[in-house]
C-alpha cells in the first residue's frame, strides 16, 4: 500500500483493512475515500486482526412491525417503524479459550446500500451526491468500529484464569497495606514496578496458554480480560478523525 493515508474505498489494498463495496453505477465511487491508516491503527489497538467492510442490498433490515394505531371498529393499523441503521457485525476470533490480550478477534461489518439509497431519497436529498453518501457512509462505519473495539476490548477472560489473577491482587494489597492507612513509607513508588510485574504476569499466563509473544498486547490497566487502558485510547483515537472522507479528483 502507498504511503496516503485515504484511498478511494473501492481501491484499498491492505492486509488489516479489505473493503468490498458495490455501488449503484450513478454514485462516483472513486471520490469517495477511506482513511485507511487511522482504520489500521483503530484495529491494533483493538485487538483486530482483519476487519472486512462489504455491502449487501435488499434492505433486509429496513423495519420492524409496529401498531400505528387503531380504528373505530377496534381492528389494528398496522405498518413499519423505520430501522435507524441495517448494518450488521460479525465477530470471530482463533481461539475462544485463550487469554484476552493475546487474543485478536476478526470483524465483518455488512453494509445495506439500498438502506442508504432510500435514506437519502427520503430526506430530498439528490442520491447521486457524493457528499451525501460520505456522510451516510462514514456514520454507517465509524459507529461500527467504534461499538466492535469496545466489544473486543471488554471481553472478559476464561474463568480458569480468575483464581491467578485474585492471587496477585491480594499480594498486591497486602504488601500495600500502608497506602490505605494513609502511611507513607516509600510504597507508593514501587507501583510502577507493580503495575509492570502484573503485566508480565499476565503475559506468563497468555504463554501458558499457547499464545505467541508478538500476539500479545500491552495493557497494563487490565481487569480479568478487560483492557480499560487500550479502551480509553481507543475512544479517543476514533473520535479525533473521520474515516470516511472526500476525494478531490485530479485536475489533468
Amino acid at each position: 500500500m502507498s504511503k496516503l493515508s485515504v484511498h478511494p474505498i473501492d481501491e484499498v489494498e491492505s492486509d488489516v483493512v479489505k473493503v468490498n463495496i458495490v455501488f449503484p453505477d450513478f454514485v462516483d465511487s472513486e471520490r469517495i475515500g477511506l482513511d485507511v491508516a487511522h482504520l489500521e491503527k483503530l484495529c491494533r489497538i483493538a485487538g483486530i486482526s482483519e476487519l472486512t467492510i462489504k455491502s449487501h442490498s435488499g434492505s433486509r433490515s429496513s423495519g420492524r412491525p409496529v401498531i400505528l394505531g387503531v380504528q373505530k371498529d377496534g381492528t389494528a393499523i398496522g405498518g413499519f417503524e423505520k430501522a435507524k441503521s441495517s448494518t450488521e457485525s460479525q465477530f470471530s476470533e482463533r481461539d475462544k479459550n485463550g487469554y484476552r490480550i493475546s487474543k485478536w478477534t476478526k470483524v465483518g461489518i455488512s453494509i445495506d446500500i439500498d438502506f442508504i439509497n432510500n435514506e437519502i431519497s427520503e430526506s430530498g436529498n439528490d442520491i447521486k451526491s457524493v457528499l451525501q453518501w460520505i456522510e451516510k457512509l462514514e456514520k454507517e462505519i465509524s459507529n461500527n468500529v467504534f461499538t466492535a473495539g469496545i466489544k473486543v476490548l471488554s471481553q472478559k477472560n476464561p474463568p480458569q484464569y480468575l483464581i491467578a489473577e485474585m492471587a496477585f491482587y491480594m499480594l498486591f494489597i497486602l504488601s500495600h497495606l500502608d497506602l490505605y492507612s494513609g502511611a507513607n513509607s516509600g510504597s507508593s513508588s514501587s507501583l510502577l514496578i507493580w503495575l509492570w510485574a502484573y503485566y508480565v504476569s499476565k503475559v506468563v499466563m497468555a504463554k501458558v496458554g499457547n499464545a505467541k509473544l508478538k500476539d500479545i498486547r500491552l495493557s497494563v490497566l487490565n481487569y480479568s480480560g478487560v483492557e480499560v487502558d487500550r479502551a480509553a485510547v481507543f475512544i479517543v483515537m476514533a473520535n479525533i478523525k473521520s474515516l470516511v472522507k472526500a476525494i478531490v479528483p485530479k485536475q489533468e
